[in-house]
Order: C-alpha cells, then structure tokens, then sequence
C-alpha cells in the first residue's frame, strides 16, 4: 500500500474489463484527493463508445438498478475505497 503525501501524485492504469481494480494507494478518512483521466482515453460497451464520464440512453432506463452507483451514467469511471461498494464516488474525466 502507498500513502499519498500531501503535493504528491500517483499513476495508476484502469482495465475496465475488470470488476475492481486494486491500485494499491490507501486513502485517508477527511483528506482530499483530485483524480484526473490522462488525455483521451475511452473504452467500449458492445459497440457504444464511452469515455471516464460515461454515456446516458434513454432505452437503458429499465436498467437502472443493474448500475454499479444508480445514479451516475453508464460505464463512467467509479471509484471507491475498499471493495464493499458502500464507499463509491464518481471520478468521470475530472473531480
């Protein structure tokens, strides 16, 4: 595990074909942390293309409830601490 000093930065890269993705980097309870997608990256569900804010079709509502955090757009990059999914927050291409 690395702590992020205050001024300091981390890389990490995302496989989005994974269900979680260990970074490795402990966050600490009341600090603040800016996470950044680097250039244009995006990644594909079936055949609609999808970039770290991920995309709205009004033809998923139905699906609504299968979203990893309900209220956030599709394949939007999500970030959470730890793995119980009660700690996510939404990282999109800035925050």
């Amino acid at each position: 595990m690395t702590k992020l000093q205050i001024g300091s930065s981390s890389e990490t890269i995302i496989d989005a074909q994974k269900y979680w993705n260990a970074t490795g980097i402990f966050l600490e309870i009341g600090a603040s942390y800016k996470f950044e997608v680097q250039g244009e990256q995006f990644w594909y569900d079936a055949k609609i293309r999808s970039d770290a804010d991920g995309y709205t079709k009004p033809w998923l509502r139905w699906a609504e409830m299968f979203r990893r955090k309900p209220n956030e757009n599709w394949f939007s990059l999500i970030g959470n601490i730890g793995q119980s999914g009660e700690q996510e927050f939404l990282i999109g291409k800035k925050l």
